[in-house]
């Protein structure tokens, strides 16, 4: 790996080009205060990546704010939970002595990036990131689990629903509801031992939704 250029270290870690991805992405405030948050990436160009938070998120006020993020590539759903949720002490969960937006403790590589350009799309915008540095820490292979993945979907699904309940919007409310029922079901049926089982439960609370 040594030596090897971003965009290479960017297909080793899973950023291919089209295909969205999840990560977490830290970012700081002017005073340097961090935040962490899961959100969905895609790789648009060789060297060039786009994330779309809402507005009203810490992500993006803290994006627009210091043009700079960290997105750390992990599989571990008890870290996507903590930081979507800001579950115990987030401000633990980052590492130490570390410029700009610090990754999180543990994970399997993360790729800093700087804010090149936004473009507004309504409730969202479009924030197109420019790697600057891509570091693997843990290269081993891991199997995939649809556990995982399904934690995973249904956190996306949970975090939306605070969104759109601001927003009034009842309807994508309940359709949102309907997914996480969905996958609590599905992770009740394959996968009910800890932690999956029991993130799930602490989801459905989060989200309001009725099992």
């Amino acid at each position: 790996m040594a030596g090897d250029s971003i965009e290479a270290l960017l297909d080793r870690v899973g950023f291919r080009i089209g295909l969205p991805v999840e990560v977490i992405a830290s970012t700081i405030d002017s005073s340097g205060r961090p935040n962490a948050a899961p959100m969905g990436i895609v790789r648009v160009d060789r060297l060039l990546l786009v994330m779309r938070p809402y507005k009203e998120t810490r992500t993006c006020s803290n994006l627009l704010e210091t043009r700079v993020a960290t997105l750390n590539v992990t599989s571990d759903v008890k870290l996507f939970f903590a930081t979507a949720f800001k579950v115990g002490r987030v401000e633990e969960l980052f590492e130490e002595r570390y410029e700009g937006a610090p990754p999180l403790k543990g994970v399997d590589a993360f790729v800093r990036v700087v804010l090149e350009r936004v473009e507004d799309e309504g409730g969202r915008v479009a924030a197109y990131l420019r790697p600057i540095e891509v570091r693997i820490l843990r290269p081993w292979p891991r199997a995939v689990s649809r556990c995982d993945a399904a934690l995973i979907e249904a956190m996306i699904h949970a975090t939306r629903v605070r969104v759109f309940l601001e927003r009034g919007d009842y309807g994508r409310v309940e359709e949102l509801r309907g997914l996480i029922r969905h996958y609590y079901r599905l992770v009740e049926r394959i996968c009910p031992r800890k932690p999956y089982l029991e993130i799930m439960r602490r989801l459905a609370e989060f989200s309001g939704t009725s099992i």
